[in-house]
Parts: structure tokens; C-alpha cells; sequence
């Protein structure tokens, strides 16, 4: 077929085969044309869908990578200790401590805070604490247990709390009273829970107050900063035993017969 003779020199059957091959090609390309306006809209649906789980798929990263990975230089060493030691991967803990100790409180003296520094063993009370941080805010049960070098439990406390955000420092609203008569040698522990899920098992010692080289020193493990002072403030009075609650009792009304002696 020569297509140089142009429309009017070819044949009757000529022009009959150049029509049907020209109506075969618009039903193909029209076909085709009906199958993609098929099919673009579930094109377009899975490219949405894929975006949106690539956003979570980033979400959920950057959240890990928040809780772990490059963040994990400003946990404290003993923290990352205590976090392995619960069989736990911080790499991959949304909850995570990064903070992680114990608070040693002595007479009228400023409390003390212990992370690895043995704790003087004629202290009057110590409190547990802990820093956790988490990707977003969030609602759950904290529980703090404290372990002898027997195994025994001597505390347990659990509360519900509202984790921010970040770092959120937590410590319950009880304390531990150490008695005379209490065996505290060798090495106890300190259990931490989240949602009944251990977080971390953090050990402490003590240290002899009556040995001749024992020297108080209040702060070299830390200090308490405006946060942790506000909370303890705060449960000052949940604190209290049932004695010294009698006591306070005895000095109010020590104080009040002292001012009607004084109106007299």
C-alpha cells in the first residue's frame, strides 16, 4: 500500500481498509482510555495511602529515635544500667529512664540525692525517684518497689501519673523510714514498673555513718533542683508517720495553751 498516492488515489477497498484500521485504532485507544480512568482513581487512593503510612513510618522513627538511639548521650550511665539490667533495649524503649536514684534524708539536713554513691546508713528516710521520658504525653500506673540484699521487699508504691511530653521527673508520695534495728548491709535494689511492665532495677549500697572515715557529703551526687524540691514539698505531709503526725499534733497544742496562757 502506498500512502504517497494520497486519499484520492487510492481504491474503494483501499479507503474501506484505511477507515477500519483507523476505527480500530480509536476503539484501542479509547479502551485504553476507559481502563486508566478506572483505574487512576485506586492509583491515586494507594499513592495517598502510601504517603500516609510513610508519614507514620516516620513518625513512629522519629519517636524511637527519640526515646533511643542518637538521644541515648544524655541518659545518665546508670540509668542505661539500670534499663539493661530489667532485660530491656533502651534503643527501643518508648519509656524511658534517664534519670534514676534515690533521695537520703538525715535530721534537719538538706536531703541528699543518691544515683551510685552508697547511702550513710543511719539516714532517717529515703524516697525513690526516677526521670522518664517519653515521645508524647500519656497516662499510666508507676510503681516503685525496694528490695533487701535478702530479696525481701521492704516498699512498694503505685500511682497514677501524667507523663508530659519529655522528661518527666516521678517519685511517690511515700518514703522509706529506716529503723535502728534494720539490717542494712550489703547490696539492695530498686524496681521500677510501667504499666507492670520492669523498666529498670537499679542497685544501691550503704556506707557506715559510725566508721572513722565517714564524712557527710550532701550534694557530691547531686543536687535537688527547683522540680524535685516542689514535688517533695508537696508530699511533705503525706510523708508522715502516724508518730510524728502525734507530734506535730503535741506541738500545736503545746503553741495554743502557751497563747491563752499568754492572753491571761
Amino acid at each position: 500500500m502506498n500512502f504517497n498516492r494520497g486519499w484520492d488515489g487510492m481504491s474503494d477497498n483501499e479507503r474501506l481498509m484505511l477507515a477500519l484500521f483507523a476505527l480500530f485504532v480509536m476503539a484501542v485507544v479509547l479502551q485504553i482510555s476507559n481502563m486508566i480512568l478506572l483505574v487512576l482513581p485506586f492509583v491515586l487512593w494507594w499513592l495517598w495511602r502510601d504517603g500516609d503510612d510513610g508519614e507514620a513510618d516516620d513518625t513512629d522513627a522519629d519517636s524511637m529515635r527519640f526515646a533511643g538511639g542518637r538521644n541515648l548521650e544524655s541518659v545518665q550511665p546508670h540509668a542505661l544500667a539500670a534499663v539493661r539490667e530489667a532485660g530491656m533495649d533502651p534503643e527501643h524503649l518508648l519509656v524511658l529512664p534517664v534519670d534514676i536514684g534515690l533521695i537520703a534524708f538525715y535530721d534537719d539536713d538538706e536531703p541528699a540525692l543518691h544515683h551510685t554513691r552508697p547511702i550513710p546508713d543511719d539516714s532517717d528516710y529515703i524516697q525513690p525517684f526516677v526521670q522518664l521520658r517519653v515521645p508524647q504525653a500519656a497516662v499510666g500506673s508507676i510503681r516503685f518497689e525496694i528490695h533487701d540484699h535478702y530479696r525481701q521487699q521492704v516498699f512498694v508504691h503505685e500511682d497514677v501519673y501524667r507523663l508530659e511530653r519529655g522528661r518527666n521527673l516521678v517519685t511517690p508520695s511515700a518514703k522509706v523510714p529506716l529503723h535502728d534495728e534494720q539490717n542494712n548491709d550489703g547490696v539492695w535494689e530498686m524496681r521500677v514498673y510501667a504499666d507492670k511492665r520492669l523498666l529498670a532495677r537499679h542497685v544501691f549500697g550503704w556506707e557506715h555513718a559510725q566508721a572513722p572515715d565517714f564524712e557527710r557529703k550532701v550534694g557530691e551526687d547531686g543536687e535537688i533542683n527547683s522540680e524535685l524540691r516542689a514535688i517533695l514539698a508537696q508530699s511533705r505531709l503525706e510523708n508522715l508517720s502516724v508518730d510524728e503526725l502525734l507530734a506535730y499534733q503535741d506541738e500545736d497544742d503545746g503553741r495554743d495553751d502557751a497563747a491563752r496562757s499568754a492572753r491571761r
